[in-house]
């Protein structure tokens, strides 16, 4: 039987994308959140915010998986 420890490196890279997720959306809103792309930052944070879904749904598909080749799958 397989534990939470197994294929401990490709959970690990899943919720490395999701941090640097979260960091390219604070960047996105302090760099260009301003008044002359104001309309450009606004859906470029919607479409990083469903990618951003995207990617928890996955972490949370890939912690609860116990085969390794779905989890190497969902990573490409």
């Amino acid at each position: 039987m397989t534990n939470s420890q197994d294929f401990k490196f490709p959970k690990t890279v899943l919720f490395g994308i999701t941090a640097l997720y979260i960091v390219l959306m604070v960047a996105t809103y302090f760099l260009f959140y301003k008044e002359p792309v104001i309309v450009c930052a606004q859906r470029m944070l919607s479409a990083q915010a469903i990618a951003l879904l995207f990617q928890v749904a996955f972490n949370y598909i890939n912690y609860h998986l116990k085969n390794k080749i779905v989890i190497l799958a969902t990573l490409l």
